[in-house]
């Protein structure tokens, strides 16, 4: 189970601006770009360089879901933290605007 649900540019399970969900490796994998929060942390993209704009709704709905059915299915802990992958490491993602948004979002982590 996850304690973390970390955002970023692609990953484990990557959301398309269709509104659709593209899994990675998928929901049982540990991701390998932020060792000390892999293991611990489900990894969810929306693809797309959102610096400047935000997901369109149809992606931005998805990506709701997709965490509401993660605490459901048990496979992130109801007291989750959400985080951006700039908070972890020296990165761009999951974009600025996009980051902006997440932090208004329940469970947002300051890291």
């Amino acid at each position: 189970m996850y304690g973390t649900i970390l955002v970023q540019q692609f990953d484990l399970l990557n959301i398309g601006e269709d509104g659709h969900i593209y899994e990675g490796v998928g929901w049982d994998r540990a991701a390998n770009n932020t060792p000390q929060y892999d293991r611990d942390s489900l990894h969810i993209a929306v693809m797309g360089d959102y610096t400047s704009w935000l997901p369109g709704t149809k992606a931005l709905n998805v990506m709701k879901e997709l965490v509401k059915c993660a605490v459901s299915k048990e496979a992130v802990y109801t007291n989750y933290q959400l985080l951006g992958h700039r908070q972890l490491q020296s990165r761009d993602c999951p974009g600025s605007r996009l980051q902006q948004e997440i932090k208004q979002w329940p469970h947002w982590g300051l890291y």
